[in-house]
């Protein structure tokens, strides 16, 4: 919604879509996407309550693809803004614990830029931290299996002292 002559009126998909892709020489609408984007991640971070947290991340990610989408239908993708956009929004997939998004991001970034410091630094930390976390999730895996295995063989010493009680009482009547 938005307001014209003190009335409130819809804003149509359509016009919101055609004033993105407006030409834009000094790429105002790509600073304030990013800079929008690093606002809502800075929200997200000092959020008190955990569940708003990646509503924040998420509007991020979204401010970091319509920068990307538009350096993409304007052939600009070795633009600065579309990098900044990219890490930006790996970043945030990295904050939301996505990272093979993460990943994806910053590896189409070092496809056009391989000498991105930057973009390098974070794809070796996502790799361990995944790394990281698939050993977590198998040392997981590997104690619910365990509880599971200790539950269903007290459960069949439970069935098995059952059975053998009620063999006793059978033999001695």
């Amino acid at each position: 919604m938005m307001k014209h002559n003190g009335k409130e009126q819809t804003v149509r998909r359509e016009d919101v879509i055609l004033s993105i892709l407006e030409p834009d020489v000094e790429q105002v609408q790509d600073r304030l996407l990013l800079n929008l984007a690093r606002c809502l991640v800075q929200v997200g971070e000092t959020c008190s309550t955990q569940s708003a947290r990646p509503s924040f991340l998420r509007s991020a990610c979204f401010a970091c693809t319509l920068v990307i989408a538009k350096a993409s239908a304007c052939s600009d993708e070795v633009s600065g803004m579309w990098s900044a956009a990219l890490l930006l929004r790996g970043e945030v997939y990295s904050h939301l614990r996505q990272f093979p998004h993460a990943i994806d991001d910053v590896k189409s970034l070092l496809k056009s830029d391989p000498t991105n410091d930057e973009a390098q630094k974070l794809l070796s930390c996502w790799k361990k931290a995944k790394r990281v976390e698939s050993q977590r999730n198998k040392r997981l895996v590997k104690q619910v299996c365990q509880w599971v295995q200790s539950g269903v063989q007290a459960k069949q010493e439970e069935s098995g002292h059952t059975e053998n009680k009620g063999s006793k009482t059978r033999n001695t009547s």
